[in-house]
């Protein structure tokens, strides 16, 4: 039997494939081109060489129709595949073969699509352009072609004169024409090599000969060509196949509509051959993509974001989308920009991760798509809600939800300070845009809430109510076993979902519960009757005037700290009752811990950090710090032995800033931010009023007026944007979390410690590299995590706070940074405060785990004063050379002084040289200005692979700035970013 040529065996080997998937199979062709192939197939088929039967139309419709009667099995038929020469899809619905087109599946083969696939490899494009344009083409012409192209091949060696590299993929043939790393990069100025390279690209990629006409000295005549243009061209290639299959439209530029032809074989090698250029030569990559961008104009200008694929190859598409997800949040279609976003987040979104301000203006987009997801998902929260437990189940379900990821972006906009995008104008107004958004739902929802408080009670059934926590919860608990009872300041039920969420493990229980502060929410109430305060269901409260003093328990008021400590004594009895704050608690270790509560049923924790912070006006920046301190405090009482676990909160709180604060006035200017406790009642516009006998309080009768909305009241100065004191959902629906370990703390576990390697500080911002290894001779512990929550924290100054800007080899969360163990990352942070002071850093582990050693730097970082770092305009655009000729205002602001000491520029090459005496004068200076000092692309190009080592020459740093698109290279004085 005559064995089967190439294109035949592939063929075949389809057919086979799609049969054994699909069952009937009608193979149209319109010309023809198989027909000689698909009576050879059926007589293989029927000698038993080829496993599924084939029928043949051949002008006699009847003739066919019997032919398959015998293969039907009464409900199905057997695969097979039927040859239909001379139709389409349109024309077989005419012929009596219809119901069986319509019942199997549609097979259609371009012949030369198939030969361009089993080609690659075997002959060039151009090659194979001249054979395919020759007439009548049938599957036996293409065998014998490439069987005779094959044999050629052999007995030449498979390559000519040249080096035979049949052997080398596509990213081993870029590498070995690298300077300095590749085996090719010496030799390929003789032809012979040169001419072996472009033959395996053509091959593996299909990189045509035209195609190197649009590198400088690249034409196909030349004999000089040099092998890192010729690695650029090739990758160039690959790029923009890869650009343009993952295009959504035709290219506007004619030569890359060429490249839409390329068997799949080929296009898939170059979108392997672009990843792994940007995974492994990460600056290359850059300098090849920006290169060939230059190229290509018109896409580049005219591509929108429904053109573009999922891959953005270009720095250019990365801007297009970006605009588009701005555009998309401006028209309230935040899914599409949270679409946007999603993909430019993640880990392996290369330009981004490139680009500090574009990941920061990509993470907000994230965020802002987020809340105006929620706000659209929960509109109309509580419509139809009868009651306050089912308005109450609906916040803690879903509701909660529009306020996490409210508070999530606002705690992430002072990253805006750090924008030098200009998109950054337009993220800024769609991110205050938002806010109006927000506070529409959260006005509208607490307008709802209110007028449901109104008809049917503000004081909840006894399960929902705050007064019966302690002994529903709190003293079951203890009665089991040593339970520590946490009393919260301030955590409103989304961050209790979030600390309750990162509480999980695999050995504890948790869950979390929805009640309702007692009114007004303020501390003086709540944190008072988390204490055991109730008496039939009642409260006696006790008032100096309109100030709330506590609640009266037996014969003792109950009002701070030590009589809510007494009261609980009272009420669980035990030999102690130990009280600590959690700034006390995270200084103790778990052996001294073990010591304190060993003879106690019950340990109470204060924790007033959130509070705290937000009534400072600092809170954005310290409410993620506080859950982990919550965390780290919960993690300590374990390892000192406690299984048993309460969290609690007084009240919860609002967000107001510039746009939403917008405050309402109840007559004078002395009310507190939320609520005014009368004498006597008096019902206004825009307010709820309630009585104390209907919250069931005992005592002197009196009324609360709260806004009905989440306005603030008028003090005549500026509002705080921390409030509360309300009758809202945000400040009444406090969470009830509670934790039982299933078993002790112990066993044997790894320990790491953290090792810094290096430090870096500039103007703008601090580095640190570390890396995490096991402590002293453990070993790598390969039952404990790959990854490690770290936080960074002055380790001196007072009030200092680290804000993280950006993580390198690691990621960020809110408030921590996930680092790998055992692998090298970077942490870039600003430090903020309110003294100029320079501090250490502590890096330690997020829960304070002794599993973790903490390490603190030796270098002190410069601390900046809070109101420069909030309030920091990005910087401006490097000044043109024309702008700095003409001294307008923008150079006077962008231009650095010039440097006096030049002797170092004599060490320097020529051409460099220039480049670095224009960065000395002028401060900057753009890419195409470096370009034309140093006398070509190519020059570039070595000029940007070598700059670290030019650098390091100069008496000052010089960093690369994007701006407008426009690559600028900017001097930095080394003393400043030494500061």
């Amino acid at each position: 039997m005559t064995a089967l040529g190439p294109v035949s065996s592939s063929l075949e080997a389809e057919l086979r494939e799609v049969a054994r998937q699909h069952g009937i199979i009608v193979w149209l062709d319109k010309e023809g081109a198989y027909t000689s192939f698909a009576d050879g197939l059926a007589e293989r088929a029927g000698g038993g060489a080829f496993p599924v039967p084939v029928r043949r139309f051949r002008g006699s419709y009847l003739e066919l129709m019997l032919d398959l009667e015998h293969l039907e099995d009464g409900v199905t038929m057997t695969p097979l595949i039927v040859h239909v020469p001379g139709h389409t899809e349109d024309t077989i619905a005419q012929t009596p073969l219809f119901e069986l087109y319509s019942a199997g599946r549609r097979h259609r083969r371009a012949l030369p699509t198939l030969v361009r696939e089993v080609a690659l490899g075997r002959a060039s494009a151009e090659e194979l352009d001249a054979f395919l344009a020759a007439d009548g083409l049938t599957v036996e012409d293409a065998d014998a072609w490439l069987v005779a192209r094959d044999s050629a091949a052999q007995g030449m060696g498979g390559a000519g004169d040249g080096p035979d590299l049949s052997a080398l993929s596509p990213e081993a043939l870029v590498e070995a024409l690298l300077p300095k790393l590749g085996t090719l990069a010496d030799r390929a100025a003789d032809p012979a090599v040169a001419r072996a390279v472009r033959q395996r690209a053509a091959a593996t990629l299909g990189v045509t000969e035209s195609w190197y006409a649009r590198w400088p000295g690249m034409g196909a005549g030349s004999s000089t060509q040099q092998a890192e243009e010729l690695a650029f061209a090739i990758a160039s290639w690959a790029l923009c196949v890869e650009f343009v299959h993952d295009l959504r439209r035709t290219p506007y530029d004619a030569v890359l509509e060429a490249l839409a032809d390329l068997p799949k074989p080929a296009v898939a090698a170059c979108h392997k051959l672009a990843a792994h250029l940007r995974e492994r030569h990460g600056d290359l990559y850059v300098q090849i993509a920006d290169e060939t961008e230059q190229t290509l104009t018109a896409e580049a200008t005219r591509a929108t974001a429904v053109d573009l694929g999922k891959i953005d190859t270009f720095r250019f598409e990365d801007r297009v989308v970006l605009v588009a997800a701005l555009d998309a949040m401006a028209a309230g279609t935040y899914q599409l920009a949270a679409d946007y976003a999603r993909e430019r987040t993640r880990d392996h979104s290369f330009w981004p991760a490139r680009d500090r301000g574009r990941q920061i203006a990509w993470q907000l987009v994230k965020l802002g798509a987020r809340l105006g997801c929620a706000v659209t998902t929960h509109e109309g929260l509580l419509d139809g809600a009868g009651t306050l437990a089912d308005a109450v189940e609906r916040y803690a379900a879903r509701g909660h939800e529009v306020d996490a990821a409210h508070r999530q972006l606002e705690q992430a906009r002072h990253q805006l300070a750090h924008l030098e995008l200009e998109e950054a104008g337009a993220l800024r107004a769609r991110l205050d845009e938002l806010r109006g958004v927000y506070r529409r739902w959260a006005d509208a929802t607490a307008a709802y809430w209110s007028r449901l408080c109104k008809r049917e009670g503000f004081l909840p059934a006894p399960e929902l109510q705050q007064r019966t926590l302690f002994d529903e919860v709190v003293a079951p608990a203890a009665r089991e076993g040593l339970t520590a009872y946490f009393l919260v300041d301030a955590l409103r039920f989304e961050m209790g979902k979030q600390l309750a969420d990162s509480l999980e493990t695999r050995t504890a229980d948790v869950a979390i519960g929805a009640r309702l502060a007692e009114l007004p929410t303020v501390t003086e109430v709540g944190m008072n009757v988390l204490a055991p305060v109730v008496r039939d269901g009642k409260l006696g409260i006790e008032l100096d005037g309109d100030r709330i003093l506590g609640f009266r328990a037996a014969t003792a008021r109950v009002d701070g700290p030590a009589s809510r400590q007494q009261a609980i004594r009272d009420r669980i009895g035990g030999a102690t009752c130990p009280k600590l704050a959690l700034e006390e608690l995270l200084e103790r270790d778990p052996s001294s811990l073990r010591k304190s509560i060993a003879r106690a049923s019950l340990v109470i924790v204060h924790c007033e950090g959130i509070d705290k912070a937000g009534e400072k006006g600092v809170g954005l920046s310290v409410f993620e710090r506080e859950l982990q301190n919550l965390r780290a405090a919960w993690r300590l009482l374990y390892e000192a032995g406690v299984q048993r676990f309460v969290f609690a909160a007084d009240h919860g709180f609002l967000l107001h800033d510039g746009i939403t604060r917008d405050p309402i006035l109840h007559g004078n200017r002395t009310a507190p931010r939320r609520h005014v406790i009368m004498a006597r009642r008096r019902d206004q516009t825009g307010e709820v009023t309630v009585g104390s006998h209907e919250l069931g309080y005992e005592g002197e009768p009196f009324f609360v007026a709260f806004p009905e909305t989440v306005a603030p009241f008028d003090r005549g100065h500026r509002a705080k944007d921390f409030v509360h004191g309300g009758n809202s959902l945000q400040e009444r629906v406090i969470p009830v979390i509670t934790v039982r370990q299933r078993h002790a703390a112990g066993g044997a576990v790894a320990v790491y410690q953290v090792e810094v390697t290096a430090v870096q500080s500039t103007s703008k911002m601090q580095i640190v590299e570390a890396k995490i290894v096991p402590a002293g001779q453990a070993s790598l512990s390969y039952g404990g995590s790959a990854e490690v929550e770290l936080v960074l924290e002055s380790a001196a100054g007072t009030d200092v706070e680290v804000e993280l800007i950006y993580a390198d080899g690691a990621k960020l969360t809110t408030g921590a940074v996930v680092a790998p163990i055992g692998q090298s990352f970077k942490v870039f942070f600003q430090l903020a405060g309110n003294a100029e002071e320079r501090v250490p850093v502590r890096i330690r582990h997020a829960t304070r785990s002794a599993t973790v050693l903490p390490k603190v730097t030796e270098q002190r970082f410069q601390v900046v004063l809070r109101e420069r770092a909030v309030t920091t305009a990005p910087s401006a655009a490097p000044a043109t050379p024309a702008e700095r000729t003409e001294g307008s205002p923008r150079t006077a602001r962008t231009t650095a002084p010039p440097v006096t000491d030049t002797d170092w520029l004599a060490a320097l090459p020529e051409g460099v040289r220039d480049v670095f005496r224009h960065l000395a004068d002028h401060g900057s200076i753009s890419e195409a200005e470096v370009m034309q000092l140093l006398g070509g692309a190519r020059q570039l190009r070595n000029f940007s692979l070598r700059l670290d080592t030019y650098r390091e020459r100069a008496p000052f740093a010089v960093h690369v700035d994007m701006t407008s698109g426009v690559k600028c290279y900017v001097r930095g004085d080394r003393d400043a970013d030494a500061s």
